[in-house]
Formats: C-alpha cells, sequence, structure tokens
C-alpha cells in the first residue's frame, strides 16, 4: 500500500525563461499535517496549483491520493479538497445551503444526504446554530469557516488549505488549530500554506520550506530550529545594541526598533551578561521556527558577524 498522500518526483514549471520551481521532490506521509513555506513568490502557489490539478508541470512527475496529476487528475480531484485564500462565500445563501451546493456541484453526494452532512460539517466547526442564517449576516471569520465546512463535508483524504487562519481573531485561530488536529485524528492528510510561523510550528509535523523555487529544507519544526545552529536569542533596543560589544558568530536581525541576536548559547550569555551591567533591559529565549526559517531565506536588514 503506497504510504504516501503526495509524491513528488523533480518536479519543475517554468514560465519562460523564468523557473517557478525547480526540480522540487519530498514526499508527504498519509494523516499528516505538511506546511509549505516560503516568502511570497518563492514557488508554494504554484505547487500547490499543480498539485490540485489547475496547472500543468514543465516537467517531474506528481501523484496525490495516489494517483497520477496528469494522467489521472479527475481521480486526483475526487480525493482533494481546496480552500484557497481568495475563495468566497454567496452571501445571498445560507450556511447550510452554501455547502449543499458545493457538495453538488463535487458530483458524489446524493442530493437527498446533502443537508445531513453539511449540518455535521458545521457542527464540527461550531457554526451549527447559525446553519441557517444567511452569509451577509455571518462575521468574515464566519465565512472563512464556511470554506473550511465545505473541505470537510467532501470527506476528502487530502485537504489543501491556503492561509487558512488570515483574518481570523486569536480565539478563532486557536480553534480552527484545535479542528485541524482533530481532522488529522481522524486519518486526513492536511497540506497547509501559511506566513503564520507559530502556527505552522505548534500544528506541523513536517515543514519544506521554498525558496526560489527550490525546496532548501524538509524536516520537523523542532528539526529545522536545531538545524539552525541557534541555541539562544536576545532582543535588545535598537538605541541599546551601540553600547554593546557583539562578537563574532552570531546572526543580528533588525526587527522594528529591536535587534535580535542569535547564536550559540555561551556566546549570546555574554552578550546578555553585558546588557545586565549596563541596566539595559533585554528579553531571552531559545530560537523559534521563525528564526530558523528566516535563517534559510534571509531576511532583509539582517547582518552576519
Amino acid at each position: 500500500m503506497n504510504q504516501y498522500a503526495l509524491d513528488s518526483i523533480k518536479l519543475a514549471k517554468n514560465y519562460g525563461n523564468t523557473q517557478a520551481l525547480k526540480e522540487v521532490t519530498f514526499s508527504i506521509k498519509k494523516g499528516e499535517i505538511f506546511s509549505l513555506l516560503g516568502r511570497n513568490g518563492a514557488g508554494k502557489t504554484t505547487f500547490v496549483r499543480i498539485a490540485t490539478g489547475q496547472l500543468m508541470p514543465t516537467s517531474g512527475k506528481l501523484s496525490v491520493a495516489g494517483y497520477d496529476i496528469i494522467k489521472e487528475v479527475e481521480k486526483v480531484r475526487e480525493n482533494i479538497a481546496v480552500v484557497p485564500q481568495e475563495a468566497r462565500v454567496i452571501r445571498s445563501s445560507s450556511a447550510c445551503e452554501f455547502i449543499q451546493l458545493y457538495l453538488l456541484m463535487r458530483g458524489n453526494v446524493g442530493i437527498e444526504n446533502t443537508r445531513t452532512i453539511a449540518l455535521n460539517a458545521l457542527k464540527k466547526i461550531g457554526l451549527e446554530h447559525k446553519a441557517n442564517i444567511s452569509a451577509r449576516q455571518l462575521s468574515g471569520g464566519e465565512r472563512h469557516k464556511m470554506l473550511l465546512a465545505c473541505a470537510i463535508a467532501s470527506d476528502a483524504s487530502v485537504l489543501f488549505l491556503d492561509e487558512p487562519s488570515i483574518g481570523l481573531d486569536v480565539h478563532s485561530r486557536r480553534k480552527l488549530w484545535e479542528i485541524l488536529l482533530k481532522l488529522k485524528s481522524e486519518g486526513k492528510t492536511i497540506v497547509l500554506t501559511t506566513h503564520y510561523l507559530d502556527e505552522a510550528e505548534f500544528l506541523s509535523d513536517r515543514i519544506a520550506v521554498i525558496n526560489k523555487g527550490v525546496v532548501c529544507k524538509i524536516g520537523s519544526p523542532s528539526a529545522i530550529i536545531k538545524d539552525s545552529g541557534f541555541e539562544l536569542r536576545v532582543d535588545i533596543d535598537e538605541s541599546d545594541i551601540e553600547k554593546l560589544t557583539i562578537p563574532k558568530g552570531v546572526k543580528v536581525n533588525k526587527l522594528a526598533d529591536k535587534v535580535r541576536v542569535l547564536g550559540e548559547e555561551k556566546i549570546v550569555k555574554k552578550i546578555v551578561s553585558q546588557a545586565l551591567s549596563k541596566k539595559l533591559k533585554v528579553s531571552v529565549a531559545g530560537p523559534n521556527l521563525e528564526d530558523a526559517f528566516l535563517n534559510l531565506v534571509g531576511a532583509e536588514n539582517e547582518q552576519q558577524n
């Protein structure tokens, strides 16, 4: 039995002389949450569009849900659900009616079953009490949840979610995370693109970092952080950084009105000691996925000492 929900082998996509994807090779296991991370224009959207049958690759192979994306694209579409960032709901329909229409358009559910399935999907996302309310009366976050409910109602084995928590408040975002983890526990595979690095770090079993069409790192969030070589970080007010002697062997990033220094624990601790001796304010923590990500793809205003 194929253990992979997605298997990409030297996948490439060219737009004229521009290479959007350059021999991308990785696999996604069934039942895992896998995040694609990268700057805007890195190639994430191109990859997802190919994986969901919206775009043809220039070369290479890709199978999704066990089916070849070129030779068996209809089979792929039957086994996936996509929630694109730019998707919109029909405001004149109720939440339940919208999901029923979605199911009918997919064509794999009889009309007599659509309402039951739609209500069950709304229950999973906590919107069953608004099933019969017009979408125009719902908040933006609730309309966004309706789109996720469509994906849940489809019962597809592989879900592609593009920026699923964008525009949600903190409470709704955390509730969404619970829903995604529940879907994973039910055996669904979730392919996630997000610019929220804390979201990717919390949810993902594994992550692929894409930069300029190339996969530059794949691994669990903890492995990617460890591989960065950073053991500790300290944030210092930009106005205070000139008062300190920053040793060689650390990474210095500008963050708004702060400066973040990352490196080995013993080196960073020396910087902290300096700052405390001068009675400067500092914030010390371990590195996170955002630190590792910026180390891989580069950041504006960064320095290497």
